[in-house]
């Protein structure tokens, strides 16, 4: 009976609206990892597909017409819009990997508050001073630290990657349109 009063007492409502404050936080970010998007390399990957399809089905019919000399600048063409392609779609791998990370850093900063909360309202065990207390709560704590530290760290590179990756992709996209127009210059001027 001592026990279940001693739970009660852990498990006021004021204790566990602390310790569930940061669950709402914790859902919208879950909720914005499962919707991530980035539209703007989404539309870039289309628009690269469809390039892709008009480049194939136009250099096959023109190749026979036209061709080596025709068929290098065909192969440059398709090349610079699989490349764009590719790095579209690994700019938005490295961006949900960084949302992956976002939420672990999330779960971790709970469990830290969690650890807080708790041993702020249990009470001081006989022999132990207020000061060896911190210490106890600063050991259980260290880890999760350490740990969102390197979920930090890598989020960082991981963003940073995927912004030269969106640019590569982007500069392939530019370039495989722009041979397209010169491409088409040459042929019926």
């Amino acid at each position: 009976m001592a026990d279940d009063d001693h739970d009660a007492e852990v498990l006021t409502p004021e204790l566990e609206a602390k310790v569930l404050e940061p669950l709402g936080a914790l859902e919208e970010l879950l909720n914005q990892t499962n919707q991530i998007s980035a539209a703007f390399y989404d539309k870039l990957a289309a628009a690269n597909g469809a390039a892709i399809a008009l480049t194939v089905s136009v250099g096959l019919s023109a190749l026979p017409k036209h061709g080596s000399r025709f068929s290098h600048g065909f192969l440059s063409v398709a090349l610079c819009f699989w490349f764009s392609l590719l790095a579209a779609i690994a700019h938005n791998l490295l961006l949900v990997l960084s949302a992956k990370l976002d939420k672990g850093y999330a779960e971790l900063g709970f469990i830290r508050h969690i650890i807080a909360t708790s041993m702020q309202n249990f009470r001081l065990s006989p022999g132990i001073n207020a000061d060896e207390w911190k210490q106890l709560e600063d050991l259980a704590q260290e880890k999760l630290v350490k740990e969102q530290g390197f979920k930090t760290a890598l989020k960082g590179r991981y963003e940073s990657t995927a912004t030269w990756v969106g640019y590569s992709s982007v500069f392939l996209s530019f370039l495989g349109f722009t041979l397209v127009v010169v491409g088409a210059w040459k042929l019926w001027w």
